[in-house]
């Protein structure tokens, strides 16, 4: 037997894809279906033939889709030259990254599964790997929308990409929930960032930490980056990209205090820092999903949005016209799972979504698809035998296998958040966009 694995195919477009042709060399399974419908998402198992007395490079496959009633094309190849690859050539049709003819990676994932999603319609197509500006590359589509009428992705724990000091009870294995820092998790299509401010040693990071409520352990977690590297990192893409930035605040304590929430003093030395941040958006909009995204970011402009979620008594008065908004700005609903069982995570965050979003001017929602680690997870992370980033490759297996299938145009999430941020995710939330987003 050879490697195996598989590609989830996810057709965002108004087109049923056709199979027009098929072969394989020496493999032992390529066999893709006749079709594939809009709205879509499917497993193709695959295995490489590696047999015994052959060189795996002599493996190969190509599989080619029609979109039905025009006359562009795409084939799925397996290829084997120095390593395995799975890879996509564009015959025909270009997207906002890629040019016709050009042809992509999308990699291998042995006994895991790797993602290819196109949407979109002609001239305006979107697929793995987007383009980075993609705010503004569908400006004439997502535009005219409202907040509440379109898919943001974004990033749980966004400073959690590096991990710093904390508690001796942790490490990165159980702290860190981003595989890049802020700077690349924006340039991979995350348009909304969770931050949780922690003071340590009088100095301002992100933190990911919690109460144990165990005698003897107490609070426990790490720092990730510092508030000031968050706030050059936004900085930087936003002077570079024009896209719609949004910062979520809330979580902020004070180590130095024994983990007391932060009161009124440290939350504007925070504040303070965070008008450091360029391109802020000020309106007096009572409720900021229902502007459009024209709104924030037409006319080359770039858009920075602070939701702050503090506890109860503090107040943004002192930070007039900052750009700043109590919670109730931007109001949405969500629900934390709190599960380390990938399958429960599904079930809540779909029966969630369609429970509290059953039409598009329904609730704002944010869906949370991350797993949290029991206390015997967090034993093992200690010991390097999981960690949360394992935990979130299954969390997002599971996510493209499910949401894309439950959404329609009435039921859609409008905030995305996630651990272990990919482009893919950014795919996935402009398939979402593309065939089910009300205009």
């Amino acid at each position: 037997m050879g490697q195996s694995g598989a590609i989830r195919l996810t057709n965002g477009t108004p087109y049923t894809w056709t199979r027009s042709s098929q072969t394989s060399w020496r493999m032992n399974s390529w066999s893709f279906p006749h079709s594939i419908a809009p709205g879509s998402s499917v497993s193709i198992c695959i295995e490489w033939g590696e047999w015994v007395f052959d060189h795996a490079v002599q493996d190969s496959g190509t599989t080619e889709y029609t979109l039905s009633g025009t006359s562009y094309r795409f084939q799925v190849q397996a290829r084997a030259n120095m390593s395995f690859q799975l890879q996509i050539y564009l015959n025909g049709l270009s997207t906002h990254r890629y040019s016709q003819w050009d042809t992509f990676s999308l990699g291998w994932k042995q006994d895991g599964e790797i993602q290819f999603v196109l949407s979109g319609s002609e001239n305006n197509f979107n697929s793995t790997y987007p383009s980075t500006s993609w705010m503004h590359d569908n400006l004439a589509k997502l535009g005219p929308r409202t907040l509440r009428h379109i898919c943001i992705p974004g990033s749980h724990n966004a400073g959690m990409g590096r991990v710093g000091s904390g508690t001796v009870g942790t490490n990165e294995c159980n702290t860190q929930t981003q595989n890049c820092a802020v700077s690349t998790q924006l340039e991979r299509g995350s348009r909304w960032l969770d931050i949780r401010p922690i003071i340590w040693n009088k100095v301002l990071y992100t933190g990911h930490y919690r109460n144990t409520k165990v005698a003897g352990v107490g609070w426990q977690g790490r720092n990730g980056q510092s508030i000031d590297q968050v706030i050059d990192s936004v900085n930087w893409f936003t002077g570079v990209y024009k896209e719609l930035v949004i910062l979520e605040v809330s979580h902020g304590y004070n180590a130095d205090a024994g983990y007391r929430e932060m009161n009124q003093e440290e939350w504007n030395k925070l504040l303070g820092k965070l008008k450091n941040l360029n391109h802020r958006f000020v309106t007096t909009a009572a409720d900021l999903t229902k502007l459009r995204l024209n709104e924030f970011i037409s006319g080359n402009k770039s858009a920075v949005v602070v939701i702050v979620r503090a506890a109860s008594g503090i107040k943004l008065d002192s930070f007039p016209s900052c750009g700043f908004y109590e919670v109730h700005r931007l109001p949405f609903v969500s629900k934390y799972s709190g599960t380390n069982n990938s399958l429960v995570l599904t079930w809540e965050q779909i029966r969630f979504m369609k429970e509290k979003r059953s039409n598009p001017d329904a609730n704002h929602l944010l869906t949370g698809w991350a797993l949290k680690m029991s206390a015997a997870d967090a034993v093992r992370a200690k010991m390097r035998d999981t960690s949360l980033l394992s935990m979130a490759e299954l969390g997002n297996e599971k996510l493209f296998e499910s949401l894309f299938d439950n959404c329609s145009k009435s039921t859609y999430p409008n905030i995305l958040e996630v651990d272990g941020y990919s482009t893919h995710h950014t795919a996935l939330v402009l398939a979402i966009n593309d065939l089910y987003g009300t205009p």
